[in-house]
């Protein structure tokens, strides 16, 4: 056989030695590790996608001290729970719309949040498998990506990290003025609003701290700072539980969707991966030789079909995973624009309610619309995968790709769409839906409060 000479100083880097004829480093996906590469994947995906700061918020078993977080966020919860349900209970007796209307928002918040935690705590396993996808990149083209795809896919991941971090910055911010917001309103309501009347028990209800005294003992200061103190803890820790749980999501669909563009544009690069294929391991690419080229073109046609496999196996685990969530969040995003709907447009609401409300409604819009915006994108993301080998040039090789492109095509007439429970499709039409339920149930609590007067 004669010898082939390679001028291997023009051959992109592939790792810690650089890819040599009769030396080929084959594709493998994530699940193909070993165990010492899977802990470090793992170590890698969860810093990438906020692990601490989901440990932290109580979603996630993590280790040492930080495993009790959960146990506690839902145990404090319960108790909280109790307080708000006792509120809400004596303000029904009395009609009294506005401590009603808050607590409910309240409690929708805080209920949504524990029974998300508890799911986050069931797929355990999911999360974990997904920490170490994300950190293992996926999937490893090996020598089946010539340099300037690898440039394109560098920069898609490179842009996902910014995105992932601008977005979670910015949903953080619109907490932290939430949180200030709940805290300026129980400041005014103690020093300004209801500075002159002193809280008993023949109230039923404290006008200050929304709490309703039905509790034993709270009549005595011990017991009555203990069940504020409890309530305003829970306030700020429901916040950061909110943030962990919204900053995986995003973490978590903006790697989805980076992973169905690199499908994407696998697919769309596929004949030049197999003219570097054929330059690493017969040298100099020459177009006569069918036959090697056909064999390096399925070579990287069988690498693009296995990551796209391993992705959708991911996006179905995310489906399943994110299933309940997401039927709470468009269940509790239309509740919780009601309330603070209600608090905003109705008759006697004082100034500063309102503007709390008008702030909360604002937040609760933009987290729901995040969420059926990530739905949109993912759905889209898979759509495009089927496309992108017709874009690329494979007339001439036809009788090679049709065979992919025809299965391929048809795998993606099957989308794995993000849904709550099964029922609804996450989507932005699902968004306008939760605007426009959420103004039906204002305008029944208005004629509700309108008939009792």
């Amino acid at each position: 056989m004669p010898e082939i000479k390679t001028d291997l100083s023009k051959q992109p880097s592939m790792g810690s030695s650089l890819p040599t004829i009769g030396k080929f480093r084959p594709a493998r996906a994530w699940n193909e590790l070993t165990a010492g590469e899977t802990d470090e994947a793992f170590k890698k995906g969860y810093g990438q996608n906020y692990g601490l700061f989901l440990t932290i918020g109580g979603h996630y078993w993590g280790t040492s001290y930080y495993r009790l977080a959960p146990i506690w966020f839902l145990t404090f919860g319960c108790w909280c729970q109790l307080l708000i349900i006792g509120a809400v209970r004596k303000a029904l007796k009395t009609m009294d719309m506005e401590p009603m209307s808050e607590n409910l928002l309240f409690i929708v918040m805080a209920g949504n949040m524990m029974l998300i935690s508890i799911n986050y705590l069931y797929y355990r396993k999911f999360i974990d498998d997904f920490f170490t996808a994300a950190g293992a990149g996926f999937f490893d083209y090996g020598d089946t990506l010539d340099s300037k795809t690898r440039q394109k896919i560098e920069k898609l991941v490179t842009e996902t990290a910014r995105n992932k971090e601008r977005a979670v910055s910015i949903f953080g911010i619109i907490v932290s003025i939430c949180s200030a917001g709940m805290l300026a309103k129980t400041v005014g309501n103690y020093f300004i609003r209801y500075r002159n009347i002193v809280d008993v028990v023949d109230t039923e209800i404290s006008k200050k701290q929304l709490i309703a005294f039905w509790f034993y003992g709270i009549e005595h200061w011990p017991m009555y700072l203990f069940c504020c103190t409890s309530l305003y803890s829970m306030q700020l820790f429901l916040m950061n539980n909110i943030a962990s749980y919204v900053a995986s999501f995003i973490a978590f669909s903006e790697t989805i969707v980076c992973e169905l563009q690199i499908v994407s544009l696998g697919f769309r690069e596929v004949t030049a991966r197999a003219k570097h294929i054929c330059k690493l391991r017969y040298g100099e690419f020459e177009k006569a030789d069918t036959l090697r080229y056909d064999a390096c073109l399925r070579e990287a046609l069988r690498a693009s079909v296995r990551h796209h496999i391993v992705t959708l196996e991911i996006l179905n685990g995310f489906r399943a995973f994110m299933s309940f969530p997401l039927f709470t969040v468009m269940l509790t995003s239309a509740l919780m624009l009601c309330m603070s709907g209600y608090l905003l447009t109705a008759d006697g609401i004082p100034l500063p309610v309102k503007g709390f409300s008008s702030l909360m409604a604002t937040a609760v819009s933009i987290y729901s619309f995040l969420f059926c915006n990530y739905g949109e994108r993912i759905n889209e993301g898979f759509n495009d995968v089927g496309d992108q080998l017709y874009a690329d040039k494979w007339m001439q090789s036809s009788r090679v790709i049709k065979p992919y492109m025809a299965m391929v095509k048809n795998r993606c007439t099957q989308p794995i769409k993000l849904s709550g429970g099964g029922i609804l499709e996450v989507n932005l039409d699902a968004f306008s839906n939760v605007i426009k339920t959420a103004f039906s149930y204002i305008n029944f609590l208005r004629t509700l409060s309108n008939s009792s007067h």
